[in-house]
């Protein structure tokens, strides 16, 4: 996730992307994103199920699905 918010932010590979990835409300939904997968990854090394469980709930869904909800092509 982290390499994808990574390639998302620098335009993307997909049609309409480099605007995107312009776009202030999106770009904090990408960092969001990579800040929640890196919590992700420490709950994961610590083997801390309930913290996984919350970053997942808590700052991994949010950004997610706000981003899909405003961007995603219905």
């Amino acid at each position: 996730m982290i390499a994808a918010g990574n390639l998302l932010s620098s335009g993307g590979a997909g049609e309409g992307e480099v605007a995107m990835a312009a776009n202030g409300e999106w770009q904090t939904y990408n960092n969001q994103m990579i800040d929640a997968a890196r919590q992700v990854i420490e709950a994961v090394k610590a083997r801390d199920e309930d913290k996984l469980f919350e970053v997942g709930n808590n700052a991994l869904y949010p950004p997610c699905e706000a981003c899909h909800q405003t961007y995603q092509k219905r």
